[in-house]
């Protein structure tokens, strides 16, 4: 009987993430559907136009790497591809999310070991908190594959891990700095064969699904990269922020623009910041992974194996550099990081939750109040993106610090170890 009962209430833990997206998306669409029309019409068009033979890039613009567009068609699949409106599309695109939001659940589950109960409710509490919203974004498909890549590497499996984390780049760009993470893993325990499986495996998934789309649309199939480089400094942004507080103070004379499907600052600050933040990324970069490398070689000569969590840690603070220097830092950005922290420690899990109420008041609930460069949501903005900052370097120094002891999931040798 208490076998059954336990069970049971795995189960429950691992549905409860989707019940609760479900419930609490539900219950606040009315009152936010507006606010998620202009990404779900561009998801909308595009199924439609893959479905009657268009091809992207080609026939029609696209501002997202090719295998976004799986995503994006599953919806219209699973309705028999029956004509939708685009609030009907909706509808299915977040019941959709439901089912990847219990996908990394169960990934989460086959991480975590004997801690699985507790980490998978503070994945449902953090998918509830961001309920409004998770169901109406793509992200949770790349953070998926992201999961299940790093489920590939804690079982030794890195050239799987390679090919998801490739299909993962296919599909948003932004594992490509998990690839870097995991590769500086490998090497600092001289585990060269496993690094180049991770490269290999990345580089022929990647290749997989963009030749197709060069060979179609020579010239056009990269259209999503020039889109991005043509955008200006988004509201949301490290430096949008601090822009923005200088035009609640009066300091500057601050204008936001709608283009790109987003809020750009327009003025002589963001004009000079955004020629630094490419190098700066690049610096950023190159150093946390540098400083994990030492402490994951470190580690490795005194005890003969990486801590999971350690591993864990990296990928969030490669992940957070690269939110903290874009010029674009979209609310759903936070979604990337979502399945990752429950593996973190209780403190990182409480901090996380902090930023993530502060980023859903800030979208959709006071987006109208900081576009009017209102100083309470701009001081908000400022403080979470503060945050975001601090947890880089707290995540390196928490690391530095943690006794050698077994770890409570689990460690990852290297793939040659016994």
């Amino acid at each position: 009987m208490k076998r059954r009962q336990h069970s049971f209430m795995e189960v429950g833990l691992l549905v409860l993430p989707g019940v609760l997206l479900l419930l609490i998306a539900t219950a606040l669409l009315p009152s936010t559907l507006h606010w998620h029309l202009l990404d779900l019409t561009i998801y909308a068009r595009a199924s439609e136009h893959v479905l009657q033979g268009h091809v992207p890039y080609k026939d029609f613009p696209l501002e997202y790497p090719p295998f976004a567009l799986l995503p994006f068609v599953v919806p219209r699949l699973l309705a028999f591809n029956m004509p939708l409106t685009v609030e009907a599309y909706g509808g299915m695109f977040g019941f959709v999310n439901v089912l990847y939001s219990i996908g990394v659940a169960l990934v989460l589950a086959a991480i975590a070991g004997e801690s699985r109960r507790r980490i998978l409710l503070v994945y449902a509490v953090f998918v509830a908190m961001f309920a409004p919203l998770l169901p109406w974004r793509y992200d949770l498909f790349p953070a998926l594959l992201t999961m299940c890549a790093l489920l590939a590497v804690l079982r030794q499996r890195p050239l799987l891990a390679g090919v998801l984390l490739g299909l993962g780049v296919a599909a948003k760009l932004y594992p490509v700095v998990i690839i870097a993470a995991v590769a500086v893993f490998y090497l600092a325990h001289a585990d060269w064969r496993a690094a180049l499986r991770l490269a290999c495996g990345s580089i022929v998934a990647g290749a997989v699904i963009m030749v197709p789309f060069l060979l179609l649309a020579p010239g056009q199939m990269l259209s999503f990269v020039t889109y991005h480089e043509q955008r200006g400094l988004q509201l949301e942004s490290v430096a949008g922020g601090l822009a923005a507080l200088s035009g609640a103070l009066h300091l500057t004379n601050e204008q936001l623009a709608f283009n790109f499907g987003a809020m750009h600052l327009q003025s002589a600050f963001a004009s000079a910041v955004l020629g630094w933040l490419l190098p700066l990324f690049a610096g950023a970069l190159l150093l946390v992974l540098w400083l994990w490398f030492r402490q994951f070689w470190r580690e490795f000569q005194e005890t003969g194996y990486i801590r999971f969590e350690r591993l864990v840690a990296c990928v969030v603070s490669v992940l957070l550099v690269f939110m903290v220097t874009n010029k674009v830092l979209s609310p759903q950005y936070m979604i990337w990081l979502l399945p990752f922290v429950p593996l973190l420690g209780v403190r990182q899990q409480a901090a996380f939750a902090v930023l993530l109420a502060c980023t859903i008041t800030l979208f959709p609930f006071w987006y109208a109040q900081l576009q009017a460069f209102d100083v309470l949501p701009v001081l908000l903005l400022n403080v979470r993106n503060l945050l975001l900052i601090m947890f880089i370097p707290w995540l390196l120094l928490d690391g530095r610090f943690v006794t050698a002891a077994r770890p409570a999931h689990s460690c990852v040798k290297p793939s040659g170890a016994a």
